[in-house]
Formats: C-alpha cells, sequence, structure tokens
C-alpha cells in the first residue's frame, strides 16, 4: 500500500464545489463529489495560471466542460448541481456540458446541395491511435481507400470486438457479424456484406461488444504537429 512507499498523507477527494474532503467524509457522502472532475480542473487551472478571474474549458475525450473561475474561486451554481433534469441540491461548480471532445466521431455531410462537417455525439477510436496499435492491417486499408477515385462510405473507419465482454443472447445477424470481426482490427466496409447488418452493427456498439474507430479531433491533432502520442502518418 502507499504506507510501504512512505506516504503517510491522508486521502483527500475533491468536492463538488473544488472543496478537499476526507476519504470518510467522502464514504459517508458521495452524493458530494458530483461534478468534482470539472471541479478539480477549475483549480487546476488557478494553480498552474495563477489567474483570479478566467473562462476555463476542459476538453476530455467524450464532452467539453466550461466553468468561471472568479476571485480565485469557481463559481458556484446557486440552484445547485444538476443531473439530466433533476437538480440535486448539491452545492457545485455552475458548469455548462457540450457532449464533444477529443473523441467524437467527425461526420462528412455529402447529401444534398450543402456539405460540412458535424461532430459527436458518438465516441469512437482515433484513426492514429488504431494505426499505432495495428499498423500493418490500417496503412494498407488508409492506402488503397486513398488511391480510389470516389470517396467510399466507410472510408476511414474500423471495428475492433472488445474481449472479456459477454455476448449471450445475440441475435443471429449479430453473432455472424461478430464472429466475422474476429479478434482482428478489420475496415468497416469489409465486415459489412448488407444494409441490413448496420443495424446489426449498431446494436454490437450499444452492447459494448465493438468499438469503431474513425477520424476524430485528436487526429486532427496529429495532422496539426500539436499531439505526438500515435500515429499522425494515419491521421494525414
Amino acid at each position: 500500500g502507499l504506507r510501504d512507499l512512505g506516504i503517510t498523507a491522508p486521502l483527500m477527494v475533491v468536492r463538488g464545489d473544488g472543496a478537499l474532503i476526507s476519504a470518510d467524509q467522502a464514504r459517508e457522502r458521495p452524493i458530494e463529489t458530483i461534478l468534482s472532475g470539472p471541479a478539480a480542473s477549475i483549480v487546476g487551472a488557478r494553480w498552474m495560471t495563477g489567474a483570479q478571474s478566467a473562462l476555463v474549458s476542459d476538453i476530455g475525450g467524450t464532452t467539453t466542460d466550461v466553468a468561471v473561475l472568479r476571485d480565485g474561486r469557481p463559481a458556484i451554481d446557486p440552484a445547485g448541481a444538476q443531473v439530466g433534469p433533476w437538480r440535486t441540491m448539491v452545492e457545485a461548480v455552475a458548469m455548462r456540458t457540450t457532449g464533444l471532445g477529443g473523441d467524437s466521431e467527425l461526420h462528412v455531410q455529402d447529401e444534398g446541395l450543402i456539405g460540412g462537417v458535424t461532430l459527436g455525439p458518438r465516441r469512437v477510436i482515433p484513426i492514429s491511435l488504431i494505426a499505432h496499435e495495428a499498423p500493418d492491417i490500417v496503412h494498407p486499408v488508409l492506402d488503397d481507400q486513398l488511391r480510389s477515385t470516389t470517396p467510399g462510405e466507410f472510408d476511414a473507419r474500423f471495428l475492433r470486438a472488445v474481449p472479456g465482454i459477454d455476448a449471450g443472447g445475440l441475435q443471429d445477424r449479430d453473432r455472424v457479424l461478430l464472429d466475422r470481426i474476429g479478434d482482428a482490427v478489420r475496415p468497416v466496409s469489409e465486415v459489412l456484406k448488407t444494409r441490413m447488418e448496420a443495424q446489426a452493427l449498431r446494436r454490437l456498439v450499444t452492447r459494448g461488444l465493438v468499438q469503431v474507430a474513425g477520424v476524430t479531433p485528436s487526429d486532427a491533432s496529429h495532422v496539426l504537429g500539436r499531439v505526438d502520442a500515435w500515429d499522425a502518418e494515419a491521421a494525414r
């Protein structure tokens, strides 16, 4: 344990308003830790920058949390933390959350007269990460797709089965699709044979049996040189 490492400091937990409470207090009243993650981000931003007043944006994998630092303290929501449509009456930071993050799926709008790009709300594995983990599979597929004269519906999209998840009770079509994916990373274009199988894939993803990889803001960060954690070449 920690004592074996010579660490005798008490374990403290961040409360939803940015204050610290003991582990025993958190165990007795876990509700007090609602929004403790964003609260810790605000306190951390204050400590790192020394700013007394600031707008703090915490961008994670799936969400972006925005809160206000006033006079060196997080602004508190007077109505209490909100979870979905419910007010908890627990004092916590005033925060706005958007379902967009570094792993939000990028969609290219190519129907109709107006094109464009949208993000989210689904989280996917970044292309740069899946290529880092399976370069021999991902790079040849991406190269073939780039050489194609027409873009494909499933370009830069890959699938990976999640090991250790109970797959009991699957419909026959879902089972066939899961077996087709197997243990390796597979391009979506090779897995889906019919439109009906797209529905089966959605069910597998919803159950957590399959993960989808696609283009994300994390890939854009690799292309721009702001991040160098995975495979930037695949992101390009």
